[in-house]
């Protein structure tokens, strides 16, 4: 997963915000329903969590600033810092100043309010108490793999990545294979 790879820093999120992110990657690939996929629990609440905890580092945090004698001060460490003890109040109070879901949460009659706040513990007005959490199952099966046999023909009209064709044809082959073989 690229989160850490190039930042001279790792980035503060939680165990579960990591592993959603991570099952987040494994479906974004089939952002289009190449492959099926399913989602368990109350993914519509980590998501939620996962955005509060990103975008607390949503700021320029590797940065030097000069002093009144002249000095330069590298900022990272207490950025840093800053970033752990927005752990400590409540997410609502969160703000990045001039940030777009700021903006929404300023003004309850632009159209993004209500779905931002709706059943969201992490972003709104103000504390909420309670939220009802969705912790169902969900699943979408994926046509080609509903019907290997349509992958040739479709991928005369869209891109359909190399791996997932090869998958088609390899459950074509032994869908088609005689039985005991």
């Amino acid at each position: 997963m690229l989160l850490d790879t190039k930042l001279p820093f790792n980035v503060q999120i939680s165990v579960v915000s990591r592993n959603f992110l991570k099952r987040l990657d494994a479906c974004g690939k089939a952002r289009y329903l190449e492959r099926s996929h399913y989602f368990s629990g109350d993914y519509l609440r980590r998501l939620d969590k996962l955005v509060w905890e990103i975008r607390r580092h949503c700021r320029v945090l590797n940065r030097d600033v000069t002093m009144p004698d002249g000095s330069k001060r590298r900022l990272l460490a207490e950025e840093l810092k800053n970033i752990i003890r927005s752990e400590q109040e409540p997410p609502h109070k969160f703000r990045i100043p001039g940030g777009i879901l700021e903006r929404v949460l300023t003004d309850r009659n632009d159209l993004a309010y209500a779905p931002l706040v709706w059943q969201n513990s992490f972003y709104g007005p103000r504390a909420r108490s309670k939220v009802h959490v969705f912790s169902g199952f969900k699943a979408s099966n994926s046509s080609l793999f509903l019907a290997p046999k349509i992958v040739d023909d479709v991928g005369k009209y869209v891109k359909i990545p190399k791996d997932v064709i090869t998958e088609c044809h390899l459950a074509m082959k032994r869908k088609n294979r005689p039985k005991g073989a």
